[in-house]
This record gives structure tokens, sequence and C-alpha cells, in this order.
């Protein structure tokens, strides 16, 4: 009887470490991630800021679509709102002037009319072919992953791809 006994506690035991191992695996790579946000934003707020010549940034966009840009929503030197779309290594920087351009609620309601989907789930700034883009992620009433590129001067669908 004791050695049962014995093998269920040393059974509880090891599992309960494999947890734990996981938990810290996954808190580990969700902090790790975290991170490297947070350095990106820092990053593309100092280039914005730098070489862009915003004075003001207040909104962070990463755009991951076999090319990294950071976008950046912010004020210029005139006060005057704009987008910044930044290259991973910082060596192009193109501003818009946002009342030029589909801002990010006009680029969520296009989608909202077009696909009527049912969650939105992220906005992104970035570049498609060297013109610039929304990329506008959702989940579509069957609950499939899609995604449109938006182009920023007009709204146009640059690309959509569906049901993933």
């Amino acid at each position: 009887m004791r050695r049962a006994n014995n093998s269920h506690r040393k059974s509880r035991f090891y599992l309960l470490s494999i947890v734990l191992i996981i938990f810290l695996l996954g808190f580990l790579g969700i902090a790790k991630a975290k991170s490297s946000i947070s350095s990106a934003r820092n990053t593309a707020y100092t280039l914005a800021k730098n070489y862009g010549h915003l004075t003001e940034t207040n909104e962070f966009y990463l755009y991951n679509r076999g090319k990294v840009f950071y976008g950046v929503e912010g004020l210029d030197a005139k006060n005057k709102e704009v987008y910044a779309i930044i290259s991973e290594n910082g060596k192009k920087i193109s501003i818009y002037s946002k009342n030029k351009v589909i801002d990010q609620l006009k680029a969520r309601q296009l989608v909202q009319q077009e696909r009527n989907p049912k969650k939105i789930t992220k906005l992104a700034l970035g570049m498609y072919h060297n013109k610039p883009v929304w990329e506008v992620t959702y989940y579509n009433q069957n609950n499939k992953l899609c995604y449109d590129l938006l182009s920023l001067k007009d709204g146009h669908v640059m690309q959509s791809i569906q049901n993933i």
C-alpha cells in the first residue's frame, strides 16, 4: 500500500513540474515578444522624430508582410497630423499628411462595409510594392482569418486574402 501511494506522489510531482516548466517557458516567450515590440516601438518613435521630423508620436503600427515596416502616427513641426512609414532598417521614411490619405478609422469603416467582418483584430501601416497601405486583419462570419491591403491614398483594395 505504501509503494502505490509513494508512486502516486512521484507522478503528481513530475506532472506539476512539467506544467510549471511549460508555464514558465510560455511566460518567458510572451515577455520576450513584448520586449521586442517595445524595442521596435522605441526605434520607430526615435526615427520618426529624428529623421521624419515628427514632434510628437502617439500611435505605433507593426507591419510584416515579407518586409517589416513600422508605422507611426503623430504631429509634424507645423502641428499637422501625419503618418510615417519607416523601413525596418530605418533607411527609408515616408511621411503622409493625415488629411490627404485614408486614416485608421476610415480603413476600418471600409472593411466593415465591404466585408462585414465578425471582428477586426489589427490595423497596420506598411508598404506593398512600394505603395503605402493599411493592412486590416479580421475574422469573417465563418470565423476564418482574412487580410485586406487597402491603399493609404484612396482606400481601394490592393490585395485580399480570404478564409485562411
